[in-house]
């Protein structure tokens, strides 16, 4: 009974904490927490002792540091500047050196493409006359030996006489009196006439009887 009536004691004797600043409920005259804590950042700001910045003189410093570390700086910039000075004039001479090979080398490209330009206008024909068989004024005579250039042209010349037409054949061969008018010859030994007569140049039959015939059969 003692020891409950000691603790009935103690918890009247003991103190409530007390209320909050802040309240949570709506409408409550208190403000809500979030205003609270902006209300005691303001007052911290407030509160805060200003800062204090001291304006006195600042202490010397030592001259002999001061000039040597001047002399070192200059000594500094003016090999810094005989560097790049160097570098400039080496930049310079290879410079001019690859203008000058680069002006050369365009010289000798000109000059060459003017003398290209000038063997292509070079170029001459030259027509030379044969003259063959007897020469009575020189007393020689002159043979025609068939090289490849011209064995060449009387192939193709030959090929070409083999497309004539018969009409073109009989035509050519009463031209030169080589064929007699209404001639029942065959076409074969025609075209062999006139393939040899046309190789072997202007040749012409002046055989009387053969022209008196064409001519009274043309008449």
């Amino acid at each position: 009974m003692k020891n409950t009536e000691q603790n009935i004691n103690n918890s009247l004797n003991y103190a409530s904490r007390p209320a909050p600043p802040y309240s949570n409920l709506k409408n409550s005259s208190k403000p809500t927490y979030r205003e609270y804590n902006k209300t005691l950042k303001k007052k911290q700001n407030n509160n805060a002792s200003p800062l204090i910045i001291n304006t006195g003189d600042m202490p010397d410093s030592n001259t002999d540091t001061f000039d040597k570390r001047k002399s070192k700086l200059e000594d500094l910039k003016e090999k810094f500047s005989e560097v790049v000075a160097t570098v400039e004039e080496a930049v310079e001479e290879t410079f001019d050196d690859n203008t000058n090979k680069n002006n050369e080398v365009s010289k000798e490209h000109h000059k060459e493409k003017k003398h290209k330009r000038r063997n292509r206008y070079k170029t001459k024909r030259i027509k030379k006359k044969l003259t063959l068989g007897k020469n009575l004024k020189t007393r020689t005579v002159g043979v025609l030996i068939n090289n490849k250039q011209t064995r060449k042209k009387i192939k193709n010349d030959h090929q070409k006489l083999h497309t004539k037409s018969t009409n073109t054949v009989k035509k050519f061969l009463l031209k030169h009196n080589l064929l007699k008018v209404g001639s029942t010859c065959p076409e074969n030994i025609l075209r062999v006439t006139y393939e040899n007569s046309y190789l072997s140049g202007d040749v012409i039959n002046k055989n009387p009887d053969i022209l008196l015939h064409n001519y009274m059969q043309e008449v």
